[in-house]
């Protein structure tokens, strides 16, 4: 599974115009093959003080697609690009963050058979997640799908 996290940059006053456009390219975008999320998120008014806030000016975009192909697809698809058109006046800038779970990163990683692979993905594992008192990693963690296809 892939997950994208994309923050959207918008112009001053843009943002209600620009989910407008959103939302009516999002039914057709769940209906694309592979899809499994699909919706944009802005600030919750949780006032907690860890919160970091994206601002009236910005918006994220959370997505779940089944696989890297159908993200491809996505990208590509005749909706899209009447979509990007639409706003391209609101957009003044992006940041898309595409994510895989690392469980899933590590079985490619023993597949391809590669003890290079194998090895690179354990050194990042040694740097970013927390082991419990016996080696295992804590909690669902994920990593960015450039590092998962290096080893793919």
């Amino acid at each position: 599974m892939i997950h994208v996290i994309a923050t959207v940059d918008l112009a001053a006053g843009t943002r209600d115009a620009f989910l407008a456009e959103f939302h009516k390219v999002m039914p057709l975008v769940r209906a694309e093959q592979g899809c499994l999320a699909y919706g944009p998120c802005v600030d919750a008014g949780t006032c907690t003080p860890s919160q970091s806030k994206v601002g009236p000016d910005r918006v994220t975009i959370v997505e779940q697609w089944e696989s890297v192909d159908a993200l491809k697809a996505h990208a590509v698809a005749p909706q899209m690009k009447t979509y990007r058109a639409d706003v391209k006046d609101f957009v003044r800038g992006m940041d898309p963050r595409v994510l895989s779970n690392i469980g899933e990163a590590l079985s490619r990683a023993c597949r391809c058979r590669s003890t290079a692979a194998v090895g690179a993905y354990r050194s990042c594992m040694a740097r970013y997640v927390r082991p419990d008192t016996q080696g295992r990693p804590i909690g669902n963690f994920t990593i960015i799908a450039d590092f998962d296809q290096s080893i793919s």
